[in-house]
């Protein structure tokens, strides 16, 4: 893959793409819990820690991130540099 985009030069484009975690998206205002049972958790002695079950949630989102691999001049550059672009997809609207 290197010696041939070293070969094509400008005439090629590489794109390393890398999706992150999925992200829950519930209601503003609507505490969501993360599913970690049994675990202690920080809040104020006078109120009571009440939040939706994760799996109650209405949409997820999925930041990928993509890198625009610039041309080495040789066989011995590096591939790992270039520009990075990072894009937010929505889980049920697009794929």
């Amino acid at each position: 893959m290197k010696s041939t985009r070293v070969e094509l030069g400008p005439k090629a484009l590489l794109l390393c793409c890398d999706d992150k975690a999925k992200v829950l998206v519930g209601d503003p205002g609507v505490p969501v819990s993360t599913g970690e049972q049994e675990k202690n958790t920080i809040s104020p002695v006078d109120e009571t820690l009440v939040a939706c079950q994760h799996d109650m949630t209405k949409s997820s989102v999925c930041p990928s991130a993509y890198l625009e691999c610039d041309t080495p001049t040789d066989i011995v550059g590096s591939l790992v540099r270039g520009q990075v672009h990072m894009i937010v997809n929505d889980s049920v609207t697009q794929i």
